[in-house]
């Protein structure tokens, strides 16, 4: 459909050139700019290239395992180990990796302002989003028959309502890379979807 192609094309531009809000205007990092104090990217294709891949997962199993950590201070259970997580950080953590982590938490957070600004979330709900989510990773959990999960990629990372509440799984956690992605061009198109039903009853009480 229209909206879901036009989504895609600013998910890509999040991912590519830099956030935007819903007419255009520059609003933070691109995707590639977070990562770039982590691997070498100069364009999209290098976030995909296999010299890059372990350097990358290792970011993503770091920032998964910060969010994780604080996951637990809320009584909610992540599925990993804290002795795990606690190792995991000890070994990754330098100030760039923390500071990547929060500007990806800041990337993830723009659509939920365009949700919010749509009028489908309460005003301020991007607010307690972040005070909720100092550091946020998206933890979309793989099933049994997932091919990625079958294809054994590790502990932390085999390869609907897009804001859900979090509940606790022993299950494998597909790429973030991909899942934040995937979720951004879903919460992209609802807000578009959203503002455009609300121009339409706007013209029909006119």
């Amino acid at each position: 459909t229209y909206s879901k192609q036009k989504s895609s094309g600013i998910a890509r531009t999040f991912v590519e050139t830099a956030a935007v809000d819903e007419f255009g205007n520059v609003v933070g990092k691109s995707l590639m700019d977070v990562l770039k104090p982590v691997v070498t990217i100069t364009n999209i294709k290098d976030l995909f290239n296999p010299s890059q891949a372990q350097t990358l997962k290792n970011f993503f199993t770091y920032a998964l395992a910060l969010r994780s950590q604080h996951l637990a201070t809320r009584g909610i259970e992540s599925g990993f180990e804290l002795g795990d997580l606690k190792a995991v950080i000890q070994q990754f953590d330098t100030p760039a990796w923390r500071q990547a982590a929060d500007e990806l938490t800041t990337w993830a957070e723009h659509p939920i302002k365009w949700l919010e600004r749509a009028g489908g979330l309460s005003p301020g709900t991007a607010d307690v989003f972040r005070s909720m989510n100092p550091v946020y990773v998206m933890m979309k959990r793989a099933f049994l028959d997932d091919p990625a999960a079958r294809m054994g990629t590790g502990r932390l990372f085999s390869s609907g309502k897009p804001v859900k509440a979090i509940h606790g799984s022993g299950r494998a956690v597909i790429h973030p890379l991909v899942s934040m992605v995937e979720q951004m061009a879903q919460l992209i198109a609802r807000a578009h979807n959203m503002r455009v039903a609300g121009l339409i009853a706007d013209l029909a009480e006119r």
